[in-house]
């Protein structure tokens, strides 16, 4: 009996049952509409919940078949640098002033909170800790890059989009910026994220090292 693989099951099903409440629970407390879409812990959500749902599937058919193709760590990495910028930038403005990153009529409960902006950095590094093996080699560096480039353009032009046609932002400290500041912010997130792009293929790396040593030991016992 393969623990690791009951573990990771277990793991990934808790993840997405508990990434679909979530975002049934926020949805169900907004008032916002499509302007939700500013919300970047949305993109992030989703992003996480189509991610272990993915994993999810490749655990199934392991259990089935005994085998599953290899998935790109371009996803990982993605998945791990969104949430760690998405942590590092809320609770920084949220220790220093709450209003500043959630409207003052808007509360959301401690617990989904924490599911929303806590837990989601946890689960990236145990599951980088207990990698799959389906992770099995890793991906070039510039197409995770460019993986995590494309996001933020992409909710960049959404983001804008929303403000230009509702003329406000869901952010507040996005209102008190002005052009200039808002593009040297975004060149700012932009030289962190290509940091953690590269700390993500260090550990990951390492967790592919061991998931081979630990396949050349099993042989060696056979």
């Amino acid at each position: 009996m393969n623990f690791k693989r009951i573990f990771l099951f277990n793991f990934h099903l808790f993840i997405v049952i508990a990434s679909t409440i979530s975002y049934f629970w926020i949805s169900s407390i907004t008032t916002f509409g499509i302007r939700s879409l500013q919300f970047y812990t949305i993109w992030n959500l989703l992003t996480v919940l189509f991610f272990y749902a993915k994993n999810l599937y490749k655990d199934i058919q392991l259990f089935r078949t005994g085998k599953t193709s290899d998935s790109s760590t371009s996803l990982l990495t993605l998945v791990f640098v969104m949430n760690i910028i998405m942590e590092i930038v809320f609770w920084s403005l949220t220790l220093y002033d709450p209003t500043l990153i959630l409207p003052k009529t808007f509360v959301i409960p401690p617990v989904l909170n924490h599911f929303l902006h806590t837990f989601p950095l946890f689960y990236d590094f145990i599951e980088i800790f207990f990698l799959p093996e389906y992770f099995a080699k890793m991906s070039s560096k510039y197409l995770d890059f460019l993986f995590v480039l494309l996001l933020a353009l992409g909710y960049a032009l959404v983001s804008f989009s929303v403000t230009f046609i509702y003329g406000d932002v869901i952010y507040p400290f996005l209102s008190m910026m002005s052009p200039l500041f808002f593009f040297i912010f975004f060149l700012v997130a932009t030289i962190f994220a290509y940091s953690f792009v590269m700390l993500s293929r260090k550990l990951i790396s390492t967790g592919i090292s061991r998931n081979l040593k630990k396949k050349e030991e099993e042989k060696k016992d056979n």
